[in-house]
Formats: C-alpha cells, sequence, structure tokens
C-alpha cells in the first residue's frame, strides 16, 4: 500500500506507522517487567529489590498502606496494564486509526490512565513519604513517555469518527506540490526528540531533586516537589504534535515558579532556583516556536465537528 493513503485526511505523517508501534510496545513490554518483578516483591516472591540510588526508599513505599489498599498489590495490577497496553499497541496494521478505531480507543484510554498514575506517584513518593523508589520512577517515567505519541493516534481516529457519524466527506488525494522532500521535511519536524521539551523535561527533573540537594524545606520543598512531576510529564506530551498544545499549561506552571518562593518566604538558594527555572520555562513555552505539523484539524476538529481541511 501507497505510504501516502495511509495517512489521515491533513496529516503530514502517519500515527498508525508500524514502526513507531512496535517502539511503543517495546516500552510497555519493559513496564511490565518492572511493573511484574515488584510485584513478585510485595506478593512475597523477592525478599529484596533493586535499589541502587535511595537505600530504603523502594521499601517504604513499597510496603506502604497506599501500595497495599487494593485486593491485590498495586504494581500487580499495573503489570497487568501494561501489558494490554503492549498487546493493543501491536494489534492492527497501518491504517487502524480507521479500520481498528475501538482498538485505538482503548490503547488511549490505557495510555491516559498510565500516564496519570505515573504523575501522581512521582508527585505521593516525596511528599507522603519523603524518599524515592528506582524502580517505581523508572515505571512513571514509561508511562508519561507513551502517552503523546499513542495521543497523536488517538486523534485521527476521533477525527475519522466524527467524519464517519457526521458523514463528511474528505479527500484522501495528496496535492500535487507535496514532494517527497517536503514529506520529509514534515516528518523530521515532527520528531519528538526537541531540545526545548528536553530542557523543560530537566527543570521538572531538577524541581524533584532540588530540595534535597539545596537541602531546603517547608512549602517551597513541598511545592517544588508537587509542581516538578507537572512539568516534567508536560514537557514529554508537548514534544507530540497533537498535544502541543499543553505547553501552554508549563506557562501557568512558571508563573508559580516565580511567584511561589515569594509567596513563601523561601531560602535564598531556594528562590533563586525557582525563580530561574520558572522564567526558562516560560520563555521555552511562550517565546521559542516550535515547527507546525500537521494533524488535520486538531483537536478543535472534533470539538466542531470539523475535522477536514
Amino acid at each position: 500500500m501507497d505510504e501516502v493513503t495511509t495517512i489521515p485526511p491533513g496529516w503530514s505523517q502517519n500515527p498508525s506507522e508500524q514502526r513507531r508501534r512496535l517502539i511503543l510496545a517495546a516500552m510497555a513490554l519493559v513496564g511490565f517487567l518492572v511493573a511484574g518483578y515488584l510485584a513478585l516483591y510485595q506478593l512475597g516472591v523477592f525478599t529484596r529489590v533493586w535499589e541502587p540510588f535511595f537505600g530504603q526508599g523502594s521499601y517504604k513505599i513499597l510496603d506502604s498502606r497506599l501500595s497495599r489498599a487494593l485486593p491485590v498489590p498495586d504494581a500487580a495490577l499495573g503489570a497487568v496494564v501494561y501489558l494490554a497496553e503492549a498487546l493493543l499497541s501491536v494489534s492492527g496494521g497501518r491504517m487502524r486509526w480507521r479500520t481498528h478505531p475501538f482498538v485505538v480507543l482503548g490503547n488511549g484510554m490505557i495510555a491516559i490512565a498510565l500516564a496519570s498514575t505515573g504523575i501522581i506517584l512521582l508527585i505521593v513518593q516525596p511528599l507522603a513519604y519523603h524518599n524515592y523508589c528506582t524502580l517505581c520512577m523508572l515505571s512513571a517515567f514509561i508511562s508519561i513517555n507513551l502517552f503523546g505519541p499513542v495521543m497523536e493516534e488517538l486523534l485521527a481516529t476521533l477525527q475519522y469518527l466524527v467524519r464517519r457519524y457526521t458523514q463528511r466527506v474528505v479527500s484522501t488525494e495528496v496535492p500535487i506540490t507535496r514532494t517527497t522532500a517536503a514529506m520529509r521535511r514534515e516528518k523530521r519536524c515532527a520528531t519528538p526528540v526537541n531540545l526545548r521539551f528536553v530542557a523543560g523535561a530537566a527543570i521538572g527533573l531538577w524541581l524533584m531533586a532540588a530540595p534535597g540537594i539545596l537541602d531546603y524545606a517547608g512549602d517551597t520543598r513541598a511545592a517544588d516537589r508537587l509542581v516538578g512531576p507537572v512539568i516534567f510529564a508536560l514537557s514529554i506530551a508537548a514534544a507530540w504534535p497533537a498535544t502541543r498544545g499543553l505547553r501552554g499549561l508549563n506557562v501557568i506552571a512558571g508563573c508559580w515558579l516565580m511567584i511561589s518562593p515569594i509567596v513563601f518566604i523561601a531560602p535564598d538558594m531556594a528562590m533563586a532556583t525557582s525563580i530561574g527555572c520558572g522564567a526558562i520555562l516560560i520563555a521555552l513555552s511562550v517565546f521559542i516556536r516550535p515547527p507546525g505539523v500537521e494533524t488535520g484539524e486538531g483537536w478543535h476538529g472534533i470539538l466542531s465537528g470539523e475535522s477536514d481541511r
């Protein structure tokens, strides 16, 4: 099948491309192995877990009352969800955004649940237990990184369903002016590895670590450890064209970083760190614009019922 015919109308790339889905499935399988290993510890099969950085941190978190609040260990539930994500990622072909819409919808719902759980996990560890678990953090990072590319495919499917059930007709012909070289340039623009988003994610990680490294406590410590994971997740998600609008939320986070140390009367080092990170984050989100990538009418097309161009 010609590559052009598999691309959704108005898009410059195919969000169901097989190679990308195989990478996502591999990431989900890594998450499954990590969660499965932690679940075996929680079930008593292993007496110790690998923890190279945080000493007893893993045990404080894995043995906590919260982690055992469900009838089954939370890591076991996570392993099942990761496995479902991996299986759904490899189901269907290159046009599954149109031929298997409900598979894509299921894949998207799981990705949203995993990303939300990952953010909560990164926030709860330091705030509730004053520690981190290395493998728990790895699982959270995998969850967050799955979100963006899965949302792209979900967007294409939702656009298709809107067209289908509103009986809108969209031409699938590619304009003659779109040469092979132009398509290649568009694909390069769509590459999510971009320094502005890496920098935003690094700011989020720094805010998570800064209270321990710079040794400050109080409300400023809690605020940084609350907003840090959110900034990290938003920066990773905004690297993808379909979820690029999320970078606007980082503007709000940046403003909070510039105001919160003044409100909480933070120590000098904490104040400088917070204000500096906030200013950089705002600049990355507002003044440095990422290249445009075609995703039909985006989410606006779904809400308005007009997903054709």
